[in-house]
Order: C-alpha cells, then sequence, then structure tokens
C-alpha cells in the first residue's frame, strides 16, 4: 500500500513537472470549473454554479440565480459570490492580507477581480456576441488577444471565422492570433474552417501557410495542407511561387517519410506549376527516402514537368540521389521516352 502511495505521488510530481503550465475546463450543466496552473506556483481559477450575469459596465454582478455561488480564486486573493433563495447575492473578499467589507474599497475589489475573471474567458459566448454588436470585428479582434484561457477563445473565433466583413487585413490578424495558440487541436480547426476564396488571397494564404508551419505537428501539418493541395489546386500553381516555398519547406521537416510523399504526390498534381517550381519540388524529393518512393515520384513527375534544359538536368540531379541502381534506371528511362 505504501509502495502505491509512493507511485501515485511520484507521478503526480512528473506530470507537474511535465506539463508546467496546467489548464483544467469542466462546463457541465448549470455550474464549471476553470484553473490554471503555472511552474512558478502561480494559480487562477473560477468555480461556479447557476446562471451568472455580470453587469454590463462589467464592474459587478448583476445576477446569481438562486441557490447559486460564483467563487474566483488567483493566488491568495478570493472572491466568492453566494446567492440566498431570494437571490440574493452576499460576499466573501479576501485580498491575501485581510477579509474586505462591502464598501467602496469592497467593490473595487469586485470590479477587479470581475475584469480578471473576462480576461480569463469566463462567459465568454454572451459577451463575445455582445462585444460584436457593438463594436463589430475590430472589437472582437482586440478582444480575443486578450483572452488567456484557450478553451474560451471559441466563441470570439466563431465568430469571427463566420463573419463575411473580414478584410484582408482583419484575416491576417486574426490567423496571427491563431498562430499564438498553445492549442493544437484550436489551431488545426480554424485553419482548416479558411475557404479556398480566401485562400486565394496572396496576402491571407501566406499568412495561413506560416501559422500552419508553427504547429509543429507533422500528422496536422500535413493534413492541413494535402486538404489545401486538394481542394483548390490553382491556389498556389505559378503566381506564387513563395507560397510553394513555404509549403516544401514545412513538408521537408516531417520526420516521417511517408507524409512527406502524401505532400509531394498532390504538389505533382498541381495545375501550371513553373519550371521553377518543378525545380524546388525536386530538390525536395532528392531527401527522400526509401529510394523506391523517391523513382516513383520521379516517373510520375517527368510525365508532366517541363522539358527545358533546366528543370531536365534538376531532374538527373535528383535521380542520382538514388542509391539503387534498379530505381535509378527507372527513374532515368521516365526521363527519356
Amino acid at each position: 500500500m505504501k509502495l502505491t502511495f509512493f507511485l501515485i505521488a511520484l507521478g503526480l510530481i512528473l506530470i507537474r513537472l511535465s506539463f508546467p503550465h496546467l489548464e483544467l475546463w469542466h462546463n457541465g450543466r448549470g455550474q464549471g470549473t476553470m484553473i490554471t496552473r503555472s511552474g512558478d506556483n502561480y494559480i487562477q481559477g473560477i468555480w461556479w454554479s447557476g446562471k451568472v450575469r455580470f453587469s454590463d459596465d462589467e464592474r459587478s454582478i448583476a445576477e446569481i440565480s438562486p441557490g447559486g455561488y460564483l467563487k474566483f480564486k488567483e493566488n491568495d486573493t478570493t472572491l466568492k459570490a453566494e446567492s440566498d433563495l431570494q437571490g440574493e447575492i452576499s460576499y466573501t473578499l479576501y485580498n491575501g492580507h485581510e477579509e474586505l467589507p462591502l464598501n467602496d474599497s469592497g467593490r473595487r475589489f469586485i470590479a477587479a477581480q470581475v475584469r480578471k475573471m473576462i480576461r480569463f474567458g469566463f462567459l465568454a459566448d454572451d459577451r463575445a456576441k455582445r462585444i460584436y454588436k457593438k463594436g463589430g470585428v475590430p472589437a472582437l479582434l482586440a478582444e480575443l488577444s486578450q483572452i488567456k484561457m484557450e478553451g474560451a477563445r471559441q466563441p470570439y473565433l466563431d465568430l469571427l471565422l463566420n463573419a463575411d466583413t473580414l478584410t484582408t487585413t482583419q484575416r491576417i490578424e486574426l490567423l496571427q492570433l491563431i498562430d499564438n495558440s498553445d492549442d493544437l487541436g484550436e489551431k488545426q480547426r480554424y485553419l482548416g474552417l479558411f475557404t479556398p476564396a480566401q485562400l486565394r488571397d496572396s496576402a491571407i494564404a501566406g499568412q495561413w501557410l506560416i501559422t500552419v508551419g508553427h504547429i509543429a505537428n507533422d500528422d496536422m501539418e500535413r493534413e492541413l495542407l494535402v486538404r489545401y493541395l486538394t481542394r483548390d489546386t490553382d491556389s498556389i500553381a505559378g503566381p506564387a511561387p513563395a507560397r510553394l516555398d513555404t509549403i516544401l519547406a514545412i513538408t521537408t521537416r516531417f520526420e516521417d517519410p511517408n507524409e512527406r510523399k502524401d505532400v509531394y504526390e498532390k504538389v505533382i498534381a498541381l495545375r501550371g506549376l513553373t519550371g521553377a517550381g518543378w525545380i524546388r519540388l525536386m530538390r525536395g524529393i532528392a531527401s527522400l527516402e526509401p529510394d523506391d518512393w523517391k523513382s516513383e515520384l520521379l516517373t510520375k513527375i517527368a510525365t508532366v514537368m517541363p522539358s527545358d534544359d533546366s528543370t531536365r538536368a534538376e531532374y538527373r540531379a535528383a535521380a542520382k540521389s538514388i542509391k539503387d541502381d534498379w530505381n535509378y534506371g527507372k527513374a532515368m528511362r521516365a526521363l527519356e521516352n
């Protein structure tokens, strides 16, 4: 039994060391929890039950449904508000040194804690809609940059992705905010919601690809790149070599050669790829293993690439990277046919 408790304690310590920034999120029917901790012993948390509503000026608690409560804790400071059966709210306020009465000092304390809860992402659904109604896209973007809790960003992101009034500059700003997220699932989901029409804008597509490249998860990046290349093959052809460069740079970092091959095959299928594009692609394929996959891809390229001298010379250089004689011969025969 002692060994079991020791192993459990050791496991918790290892988890804490491995994940110094730990977020917990629970939002059930009529109650929920939001907690964040960091390695410097910082803790911020919200616990609630019932319907909670802040005042319009966001400086006080306007309503807690009868029998409900709201608790906010940041390190040693605590705000607890409880509603009796008539909906009257009573407060327990502790500023880290002493309990505060509900006077001007106490109300200033409440206002400060309400602002912190808002920045934490509490009551984000209603607040995002209210901000959008009052200030439109600019107000939503400004507010999104302030939200700390990753899961609480969803209402703001949903409204922004569904807004049809975003300018190119605003979409780029939105992509930069998505890029700043530590939630890989959130990044993948919202990057996947950008439409082919939006990604035809070279500036938006450029930032989108930069954001994809920052995910640092090969499978997620591959899935997004393949979807991009498959659903709108004209969007990165000839006129935008910089985008192709970014795609190939991301793909070259993949550790799994199968994932690299998957993207390369989609690039080969593009329409209107320039000679320079084919050269960049073949340089990426030259570093691919195993040899039979390299030979297979080059054989496909041989049937569709331009026949100018520079492109053919790059093809031969890529083929020379094939160590296996049979696969090398296969690739070279495809060039001559």
